[in-house]
Order: C-alpha cells, then sequence, then structure tokens
C-alpha cells in the first residue's frame, strides 16, 4: 500500500541542502584549449582568405563560434586554453636507439625503463626547493603544540639537512662523467637478470658515483658497450655483463611493438619516461616539455581495483559536457547504465516510503554526471544525466507538499544566529518556458555578503529538471540558474569547449573511447582575495590554523592546473593525466613566474609579485594564470569550481564551528548587502557576444628573448580502423599529440 504523500519526508540532503551542503564542496576546475593543439597547420587558410567574402548567407561572416566562446573566456579573465605551448626543447636521444641497446635474448625481456633526459628531474628538484623552504618554515611553526601534527613540525627542521644532502649529490654527480641528458636503460631480461645503461665517461662512473653518495650500495661490473660509443652497461654479475649484446634494431623494434599493444593511442616520440613491465602488466609513458608534465599509465589490468574502475566508468558520447564553460572547471563522468540501474535505481524502486514519482524519475537516470563552475552565469552545478524529464513536475508536487516540515527541520537542525531560511517551490524560467524548482536560500549573515562579492554566489540553492538532467545548483537567481539548461538539441562539448581542450582527448571523446574528465584550475587558490579570505574567516578557529593552510597551498603552487581522463581501447583501461606548471626554466618569462610564485610562498606580497608579469607578457598564453594570481580576475574564483570550494568552506567551518568572525565584513571590506546585489545583477541578460580579438604576430615589447624556431608539424597519419563499437573499441585514428606542438600567434 502506497504511503501518503505527506508521510514522505525527503531527507535533507535530498532537498536543497543538497546544493548548499554537497555543490558548494563540489566545485571543479577547468580545462583549456589551445588553437593548434594537433600541431597541424590549416592548409586551407590561405585559400579562404581569397573567397569572395560578400556572400549572401549571414552565418558566412560570422565570427567562428569556437573563436568566439574562447573570446568570452579571456573577457572574463580566464585561460583559453587547457594546456599553454611550451617553449620549443632541444631533441632528446633516440628512443629507438635506446631500445636497442636493450639485451638481446630469446625471451621477451620482463621490463624496460627508458629515460631519454633525465636531466630535467634535476631542474624539477632545484625549482621545487625554491618553494619547499618557507612553506614547511610556517607549517613547522603553525603546527607546534599540535601533537596531530607533529610531523609537519618536524620537516622545517629536517628540510635543511636534506637540502644539503642532495646539493653535495648534485655536485659529486656533475664530476661523475655521467651524461644524464644521453638516456638511461634499465631492463629485466628473460631471466630476471637487471643490467643498467647509461651514457658515461668511463665504465665505472655510476659505481663510483654510488659509493661516494652511499658506501654501502651495491658493487656492480660495467664495460663499454661496443659499437655505441660512449654507452656503458652494468650488472651485479659478472657472467651477465659477459653475456650481454644489445639487441639492436630488431629487439627496439619488438618492445615498440609491445608498448603499441600496451598503450593505445600514446605519442611515444614525445615521451621521454617510457615504462612496460611485462611481468607486472604495468605500462607507463611521461611527456617532460618545459612547463608540462603529461602521463599516460595502463596499470595492471587484473587488480581489483582496476577492474571495480573499468566496470563502474564506461565510454560515452559525454552529452553533458555541453554545459562546460571555456576556462571553467568541472568534473564529467558516465557511470555504467547496469551499475546505476542494479544499485541506485533498484534501492529507489524498493523503497515502500517514495513516491512512484521519485521512483520514475529515479528510472530515468543515463548514469552521466557532470559537475562545474560557471562564469556566465555565476554559479556551481551538478547535473545528472536523464533519459526523459517528464517525471520532475510529478516530483515537485510532490515536494511542495511537504515543504513546510523541510522548512522547520532546516531551521531547527541548521539553526544559524542571525539567518533567515527561504523554503520553497518556485518557477524559474529556463528558455521560453518555466519550470518547477526546489529552493533553499539563507540570508541575514555576513558570510552571503562576503561570499557574493567574492564569487558571485549567494547562498541559494536549486533543485530542478530540464533539458533531460536533473539540476543542483548553487546561484544567486532563478534567471541566473534557468541559463544552465543547455538548449534543444544541445549536446556534448561546444566548439569552443572542443578548441579548449587537449586534441588527444577530444580525439579519443570522439571515438567512444572516455568515460571520465576532470580539470582543476587553481591559480585562483593563490590570489590576494583568497589569501586575505582565509586569514580572516578562520581568525577565531582554534583548532584550524590559517597560515597552515595558507602554507599547505604555497607548496602547491608552483602547479597551475591540472587535467585527467580515463579511456577504455583495446581491451585496456588508461589513466591520463597533464599537468601544468606556473612556470619553467626555457625562457626568461618562464623563468620570472617561478621566481614570481617562489618569493609568495616565502611571504612575498601576491599582488606586488604577480602584477608586473601581467604588465610584461600581456600577450602571453599564460596571461589567464597571472591575472588570476594577482587578483585581477573576480570570475576565476567562481570558475574554477576548486576556488568556489575553498571561499564556501572558508566560511562555513567557523560558523559550524563556532567560531564565526563577526568583523569579517569590515575587515574585508565588504559592501553593505552584497548578496542582494548580487541577485539584481544576475537577473540581467547576459553580457553580449564579444568580437573575437584579431590575432597578431608581434611578440612582447618587454620580451628580450629571441623565439625558438617552431618544429614543423607531425602529420596526424589515420591508421586502418574498424567499426566503432560502443564500448569503446580502438579502432579510431590515431590522436593528436596531448600538447601543443605549435606556438600560437598570440593576441592583444
Amino acid at each position: 500500500m502506497r504511503t501518503h504523500r505527506r508521510g514522505w519526508t525527503p531527507p535533507i540532503p535530498l532537498t536543497l541542502v543538497t546544493a548548499l551542503a554537497v555543490v558548494s564542496p563540489l566545485g571543479l576546475s577547468g580545462c583549456q584549449k589551445v588553437k593548434e593543439l594537433t600541431g597541424q597547420t590549416d592548409e586551407s587558410s590561405d585559400e579562404d582568405e581569397t573567397e569572395d567574402k560578400t556572400s549572401e548567407d549571414p552565418a558566412a561572416d560570422a565570427p567562428d563560434q569556437a573563436a568566439v566562446e574562447l573570446e568570452t573566456a579571456k573577457e572574463a579573465g580566464l585561460a583559453e586554453a587547457a594546456l599553454a605551448p611550451p617553449p620549443v626543447a632541444g631533441p632528446m636521444t633516440g628512443l629507438d636507439d635506446l631500445l636497442a641497446l636493450v639485451p638481446k635474448q630469446d625471451g621477451d625481456i620482463k621490463g624496460v625503463v627508458v629515460v631519454r633526459d633525465a636531466s630535467v628531474f634535476l631542474d624539477y628538484i632545484d625549482e621545487g626547493s625554491n618553494f619547499v623552504a618557507g612553506p614547511l618554515t610556517r607549517l613547522g611553526a603553525a603546527a607546534k603544540g599540535n601533537p596531530a601534527l607533529s610531523e609537519l613540525a618536524s620537516a622545517g627542521m629536517v628540510y635543511p639537512m636534506i637540502k644539503g644532502q642532495y646539493e653535495a649529490a648534485k655536485i659529486t654527480l656533475a664530476a661523475s662523467g655521467i651524461h644524464l641528458d644521453k638516456g638511461i636503460v634499465v631492463a629485466d631480461d628473460a631471466q630476471g637478470n637487471g643490467v643498467i645503461i647509461y651514457a658515461g665517461d668511463k665504465p665505472d662512473a655510476l659505481p663510483s658515483l654510488i659509493k661516494a653518495i652511499d658506501d654501502s650500495g651495491p658493487e656492480m661490473s660495467c664495460k663499454n658497450i661496443d659499437g655505441h660509443a660512449g654507452y656503458v652497461v652494468c650488472t651485479e654479475e659478472k657472467a651477465d655483463l659477459e653475456a650481454y649484446a644489445p639487441a639492436g634494431p630488431e629487439g627496439a623494434a619488438a618492445i615498440r611493438a609491445r608498448l603499441a599493444t600496451n598503450l593505445p593511442g600514446v605519442d611515444f616520440e614525445a615521451s621521454n619516461i617510457i615504462m612496460d613491465i611485462a611481468e607486472e602488466d604495468l605500462h607507463l609513458t611521461i611527456e617532460t616539455p618545459p612547463g608540462l608534465m603529461v602521463m599516460s599509465l595502463a596499470p595492471p589490468q587484473n587488480e581489483p581495483e582496476m577492474q571495480e574502475m573499468a566496470q563502474t566508468f564506461t565510454p560515452s558520447a559525454g552529452k553533458l559536457l555541453r554545459g562546460v564553460q571555456p576556462g571553467a572547471g568541472f568534473i564529467w563522468g558516465n557511470v555504467s547504465p547496469q551499475l546505476v540501474a542494479d544499485e541506485m535505481v533498484a534501492d529507489i524502486a524498493n523503497d515502500p516510503g517514495a513516491p512512484q514519482s521519485v521512483k520514475d524519475l529515479a528510472g530515468q537516470l543515463t548514469g552521466e554526471f557532470l559537475l562545474a563552475g560557471h562564469y556566465q552565469p555565476a554559479a556551481v552545478a551538478l547535473q545528472v544525466g536523464l533519459k526523459d524529464d517528464g517525471s520532475w513536475p510529478a516530483v515537485a508536487g510532490e515536494l511542495e507538499a511537504v515543504m513546510p516540515g523541510v522548512k522547520e527541520g532546516m531551521s531547527q537542525e541548521l539553526d544559524i544566529p542571525g539567518a533567515t531560511w527561504d523554503v520553497g517551490i518556485i518557477d524559474i524560467p529556463v528558455g521560453a518556458e518555466t519550470v518547477k524548482a526546489l529552493h533553499a536560500g539563507l540570508s541575514g549573515v555576513p558570510e552571503a555578503d562576503v561570499l557574493a562579492q567574492m564569487t558571485g554566489l549567494t547562498i541559494d540553492g536549486w533543485v530542478f529538471a530540464a533539458s533531460d538532467a536533473l539540476h543542483i545548483a548553487l546561484g544567486a537567481s532563478p534567471e541566473a540558474i534557468g541559463q544552465l539548461p543547455a538548449a534543444p538539441g544541445e549536446e556534448g562539448p561546444s566548439d569552443g569547449l572542443r578548441a579548449y581542450l587537449p586534441g588527444s582527448l577530444m580525439s579519443a571523446l570522439d571515438a567512444n573511447q572516455v568515460s571520465m574528465v576532470a580539470h582543476m584550475p587553481l591559480d585562483a587558490l593563490h590570489s590576494p582575495q583568497t589569501r586575505e579570505l582565509i586569514k580572516t574567516a578562520l581568525k577565531n578557529v582554534e583548532d584550524v590554523d590559517a597560515d597552515l593552510v595558507l602554507a599547505m597551498f604555497d607548496l602547491a603552487s608552483p602547479l597551475s592546473n591540472g587535467t585527467m581522463w580515463l579511456t577504455h581501447s583495446g581491451g585496456k583501461t588508461q589513466i591520463h593525466m597533464a599537468l601544468q606548471a606556473f612556470g619553467h626554466r626555457a625562457d626568461d618569462e618562464g623563468k620570472a613566474a617561478l621566481a614570481a610564485a617562489a618569493a609568495v610562498a616565502s611571504g612575498a606580497d601576491p599582488t606586488a609579485s604577480y602584477s608586473p608579469l601581467v604588465a610584461q607578457y600581456p600577450n602571453s598564453a599564460r596571461l589567464a594564470a597571472y591575472r588570476a594570481r594577482a587578483g585581477q580576475t573576480q570570475a576565476a574564483l567562481v570558475a574554477s569550481g576548486v576556488g568556489a570550494l575553498v571561499a564556501a568552506g572558508a566560511l562555513a567551518y567557523p560558523v559550524l564551528e563556532g567560531a564565526r568572525n563577526e568583523e569579517i565584513s569590515e575587515e574585508l571590506d565588504i559592501e553593505e548587502d552584497a548578496a542582494e546585489k548580487a541577485k539584481e545583477e544576475s537577473k540581467q541578460d547576459p553580457t553580449p557576444t564579444p568580437t573575437p580579438t584579431p590575432a597578431d604576430d608581434t611578440k612582447d615589447e618587454t620580451d628580450n628573448t629571441e623565439p625558438e624556431p617552431t618544429p614543423d608539424p607531425t602529420p596526424i597519419i589515420p591508421v586502418p580502423s574498424g567499426d566503432e563499437g560502443d564500448e569503446g573499441d580502438d579502432g579510431a585514428p590515431t590522436p593528436p599529440p596531448i600538447i601543443p606542438k605549435k606556438i600560437p600567434r598570440k593576441r592583444n
């Protein structure tokens, strides 16, 4: 017998508190594009310029949609590309040349690791050390007196000793005669016997180095490799050394074939580290151009965790990616429809207290979800895919009937001094129609004004269904939230998002091989506004030291953003990750960026440190990162999603702990009624579509470094493909490289 609708009270997290307590912390981070990510030139560009531009078709003269979207991101102060094109790095030792040095044998080798240029890792350590000293000292000071943080308290004292040992080891390495930049090979042969191959001036260079650093190191026997001048092979057993012979081109080809099978679609020529451990079924590549690190990993497929991941996430065309704005952070994924049916839908269907309308809505879940930050309008939203949203009006009716009880429960359980809860069902405009939405808003607290002025968000949560998706969002007004659902017919990533994301990711998505994507822009966390918010909001919180939080952020300050995605191809589940550094050591701009970030990590003022980068490099592909850290971009905090999470968390925690800073509005110079003003501003029509800025080929007048030559683009040659299956088969063209190969023309 069905329970009467007034007897069904949705749990508070299912209602608006889901938007307030879940969506706020779930903000994510954006992904960004390089216009020529594929590294290919547009062969038709010259031809296009000569075409008759007096076409009668108005669309022919309209700006390119991708360019318009990216210009919108640029005007909002956000990046136009997920990965900034790095300076052209010098050539690495040929991969096949190093693979040819692997031991020759009858059976397959158990594992091989190739590092084509190991010197870059010394650069990483050197730069990392510039960021560590200041934060570790502050962490130690902040952790004193807190037993739970005793390890942090000792880190500041231990670090100088570790740094000294590293500096001594680096001096020893420099005098050893080992050439890290010419490559290292570590391999286990078919019998499990290990060899190390490196470039050195003399056979005993490596054993001598090991003994100089650690006298208890292993004994090794080494010899020069005949026919490969400058390369040395070492083994622990003399018999293995005597038996060694290089595999040559045939051996290199065999390993190449195995790599291609285990890591389909990966660009090995661009990779610095290549790892193929057959015995463990572990396969990895890492690219290390200046300022970037890109990893592709195929973990052991038979591990329970990997099997669970492969069963949980399944490839999809990415319908809900239509809701991602270029420059914003997001997490998108597609959970197996079968898993959704067996777990979530079945539980709701078997709940005797759930109304039939709720069961009907649950039965429409597709498994696809999107959590994203938005900057036009300011919002953080979770969207859950539905086959059809027709069940929502009945669900809204059920919710409306129990609203008085829900409001009373929220007022009692979430009682905040001075606060007023506004809970109910209201109409919101979605396109030309109106949709009923569950709304819960909190007013009367200074934290609401702080959040509004810093992010454009107010403490207003919304739940509704439209455009075949359930929306759980945090935003200022019905008019703003009503812009989140896609227009009819919009499915998948927009042209701007396609241009913004790495080319290989989009290629895999088009081939139905991607099941999850996450992008996290982090620069807004290092702005002066964010730092002041944390210090001011946590002022009276005893168990969380604001400087400890900021020191943790500073430890991560070399990182500007990160992108991760899962692919399923050739029977393999692969994890891909691209990390964008804030700077690098390859040119003056990169060095200046690193120096500014290191200065802030050591206690310098963010505005004074980062603003000169904005002024000196106005045409840089990294301009958005500089502006965000200098505090010149309000949209970056909410668009990143991560920033919205930090802002909401910093404001909410003291309230929940009873340690509010009653003077927070005055100390942060927050306007009176900032939340109400944000609501009114959010009701205005969206900003008019900007006209893309014409590109020019001029370089920054303040940049005196000579540009390095742009390498010729590598043509993308499609491989023969079969039918594209629904479960992410590998019948797709070879994807374009993740990292831009060609430096785009600079924008004003």
